[in-house]
């Protein structure tokens, strides 16, 4: 007889698997010059600058590899028809936007970055999409005319400027963001933070729904199985 956990790590693979298949469905495009690198296209007017999703290298802290990642996790928790369509067919990004494929997904991007994609490509999906990061909003970019008041508005409402101290106060600050944004996470990202692994842990668990998932592409895989069901 299988027990509780064990039907969660099942579930959690299943899961593993599907934003994988995501993952590799949507990067179609090689970046221009470099061969080492792909890119998610055709969500340009969505994100704010003229550039794939995850277009930039190791060498940047903005729109790297990690956001395509972090976007494919996203799609896959989500029940929409049009998901499995995408696994089987290509299916355009306005497309997408148009039937709010992340609709009813409360999301927290914490490590933002100045060109948060993922957050700006969620919420545009239909996602109630936070984000948090040491800078406040006032310092994303997005490129003239390819964004406008109306989502730069809505970003700044939406965004949490925090610093999360290494050996800090961590409770204090969970109760911070808790304060700001309601908590009750579906799902929580973090990527290029000055703290990891317990640490982080003590932040994001108090934040996430009961079975809400963290995913952190830092991590190793089997600490992101572990910690996606830890939150009861």
């Amino acid at each position: 007889m299988k027990s509780t956990i064990d039907e969660k790590y099942e579930v959690y693979e299943d899961l593993q698997d599907r934003c994988m298949a995501l993952h590799e469905k949507m990067l179609t495009k090689e970046i221009p010059g470099d061969e080492k690198y792909s890119g998610i296209p055709g969500f340009e007017k969505y994100i704010g600058v003229d550039m794939l999703i995850g277009e930039a290298d190791w060498t940047s802290f903005y729109n790297t590899c990690h956001s395509p990642c972090h976007l494919a996790f996203a799609l896959g928790l989500s029940k929409h028809p049009c998901i499995d369509e995408m696994l089987e067919h290509d299916l355009e990004p306005d497309e997408l936007v148009r039937q709010k494929v992340l609709s009813g997904i409360k999301i927290l991007d914490i490590g933002c970055g100045h060109i948060p994609t993922f957050a700006r490509c969620s919420r545009a999906l239909g996602a109630d999409v936070y984000t948090l990061d040491k800078d406040p909003a006032d310092c994303f970019y997005s490129k003239k005319g390819f964004f406008s008041e109306e989502q730069k508005q809505e970003e700044r409402k939406r965004h949490v400027c925090l610093t999360l101290i290494k050996y800090g106060i961590h409770a204090k600050e969970a109760q911070q963001i808790l304060d700001a944004t309601g908590g009750n996470f579906d799902l929580i990202t973090a990527s290029f933070l000055d703290i990891m692994g317990e640490e982080l842990r003590e932040i994001v668990f108090p934040l996430l729904k009961p079975n809400g998932i963290y995913f952190d592409v830092n991590e190793p895989y089997n600490c992101r199985i572990f910690d996606a069901f830890r939150k009861k």
